[in-house]
């Protein structure tokens, strides 16, 4: 894995916003654990302010283990998205997704290349009604997309995510 990231120094950040976030009895940890900007690589910091964007509880680069994290997880939630690029050892991201499963964790795996189109270009792309835009869908008919497409792009994921776990939250 990468060695962007102190590890150890990211989990004692991330422990000090649990606690916080538990006492208060308001389950968001804070973004601000670290200066995400300046260390996410640039598929990362893209997927990272489409989170922002939709106002998802999804923190990035978050500790799984002394050496491991996943790219984004929500930790009250039990859900994850990894990234996964052309050289990202695949048995290790088999590994760390069954192990988080088993955990009751849900971990989502998305293709690096599957994070370039905004959901509207990517509905574009897979429409069949030329006429119609990804604005003018109502809620049921998006959902319908962004659940048949989660795993071909990633903003389809996240809209996926905000409908399946984060739909009914009070921030």
């Amino acid at each position: 894995m990468d060695t962007r990231f102190d590890i150890a120094e990211l989990r004692k950040n991330y422990s000090a916003s649990w606690y916080e976030a538990v006492n208060s009895g308001r389950f968001i940890l804070s973004y601000h654990i670290d200066d995400w900007n300046q260390k996410l690589n640039a598929v990362e910091k893209r997927t990272y302010h489409d989170i922002r964007f939709i106002g998802l509880q999804l923190y990035p680069i978050f500790p799984v283990s002394d050496d491991q994290y996943l790219h984004f997880a929500n930790p009250f939630k039990m859900v994850g998205i990894e990234i996964v690029y052309k050289n990202s050892p695949e048995l290790l991201i088999e590994r760390k997704t069954k192990l988080l499963e088993g955990l009751g964790w849900k971990i989502y795996t998305i293709n690096s290349e599957n994070t370039y189109h905004t959901i509207e270009e990517f509905f574009r792309i897979k429409r069949k009604d030329k006429s119609l835009e990804w604005e003018e869908l109502d809620g049921e008919l998006a959902s319908l997309f962004s659940e048949k497409y989660h795993t071909k792009s990633a903003p389809c994921l996240l809209y996926y995510l905000q409908q399946k776990y984060f739909e009914n939250i009070d921030a």
